[in-house]
């Protein structure tokens, strides 16, 4: 008998947009220790959100700002962005992927189709996913594997 068992139970989904409340007054925007493109967010002494650097400046969080239901929804779509972004990223570092491949994934982690759809339109802004060129390398490389 093998030393691992399994766990019986189920697994919880994967929480990705946070309870961010709609009032209240932003104490503090914090730097995030080994991510030096992020943010975090302080309600009282509780951190709702990690925001990255341009997504803080564009939405003009800072200290002594009073939240909105529209500011805190704001906020976890951006929080929820930052997430799929790392994800992504992640991924792409070890691959190239397709547009489909890095959709796929993105929903497996239970991303929001907005969120899904703002990633790859800055993936493809920034000419990190191309499927012609995918699909090129990938057909090329099934053929130097075929014998002749």
């Amino acid at each position: 008998m093998s030393g691992f068992q399994s766990s019986s139970r189920p697994r919880k989904p994967r929480v990705i947009r946070p309870e961010v409340p709609d009032h209240g007054e932003i104490t503090a925007v914090r730097a995030i220790p080994r991510d030096k493109h992020s943010r975090g967010v302080i309600i009282g002494r509780k951190r709702i959100a990690t925001l990255l650097e341009s997504d803080i400046e564009r939405l003009g969080l800072r200290a002594e700002l009073e939240l909105t239901p529209e500011l805190a929804q704001a906020i976890a779509i951006n929080h929820e962005y930052r997430l799929a972004w790392r994800s992504v990223m992640l991924r792409l570092s070890h691959k190239a992927r397709s547009t489909r491949e890095i959709q796929d994934g993105l929903r497996r982690r239970r991303h929001d189709s907005e969120v899904i759809d703002r990633v790859i339109a800055r993936l493809e802004e920034l000419g990190l996913l191309d499927d012609e060129a995918y699909a090129t390398n990938a057909a090329a490389s099934l053929a130097r594997q075929r014998p002749a």
